[in-house]
């Protein structure tokens, strides 16, 4: 009798021992995201840290920016370099880790909202990490900048009244024109369809420059004003040129 008890303990013994050893591990990981808080602000490359754990320990971390996976971790510690300069800027995006265990169990960790803001990272010429000098680039202006590489529109102007202007016209420009010019440009069908027989056309067919290249060439040549006449003196050519330069908001 004595000799079966001994092998039925033992058979009970190593049955229960089965039964332990094939208990499945159900406890999931826990984790939270650590190195950020909702609503923080970040820019440039950012390290996003996990902290995770689990009594039978981590196989592997997924990282995901706006539920689309960048990248699974499988060695502690947990983290992720994230190159915001990718994103626009001010734009907001969602951060959320999956933490999975050695037996497959996973937590996903609460989310955070964090705002890309790479703003001071810009030149003023809108570069990321640029190096450019903004400021006026126009050696006419008043405010010229030697110094600047990129043309911010802020060039100023030395201008003077309008009716300066038209003074200047009609007491310089207009006998020039009428001694020179008008028998071809005026009147209802003026030669190319170019007038010159008045301040506000003047003032355009001026600026546009057209009129002191041709009167600028050589005489005879393609092109040369007054056509088939003689080249205007130095002391007119100056004159129209003053007047070209001359600024005014018409």
């Amino acid at each position: 009798m004595k000799r079966l008890l001994l092998p039925m303990v033992l058979i009970a013994f190593w049955s229960c021992e089965e039964e332990k050893q094939e208990e499945p591990d159900i406890t999931p990981p826990t984790v939270s995201i650590s190195s950020h808080s909702s609503g923080q602000s970040v820019n440039e490359i950012v390290t996003i840290t996990v902290t995770t754990q689990d009594n039978e320990g981590i196989s592997k971390v997924e990282f995901f920016i706006d539920d689309s996976l960048v990248l699974t971790d499988t060695e502690s510690p947990y983290e992720h370099e994230w190159n915001t300069t990718q994103y626009e800027d001010n734009s907001e995006h969602i951060v959320k880790v999956i933490s999975y265990d050695n037996s497959d169990n996973s937590t996903e960790s609460q989310p955070i909202l964090l705002i890309v803001d790479n703003s001071s990272l810009y030149d003023c010429a809108g570069v990321l990490y640029g190096e450019n000098i903004c400021g006026c680039t126009d050696s006419t202006a008043m405010n010229y900048d030697s110094t600047a590489t990129f043309d911010d529109e802020s060039c100023e102007y030395d201008t003077v009244d309008c009716t300066e202007v038209e003074t200047y016209y009609t007491e310089n420009v207009a006998p020039i024109l009428e001694s020179n010019c008008t028998g071809c440009h005026s009147g209802p069908t003026p030669t190319a369809g170019l007038s010159l027989d008045s301040y506000t056309v003047v003032f355009i067919a001026i600026k546009s420059g057209d009129v002191l290249d041709r009167v600028n060439r050589d005489q005879g040549s393609n092109g040369f004003m007054p056509n088939g006449g003689t080249k205007l003196s130095d002391a007119n050519l100056e004159i129209l040129q003053t007047f070209f330069d001359m600024e005014c908001d018409q």
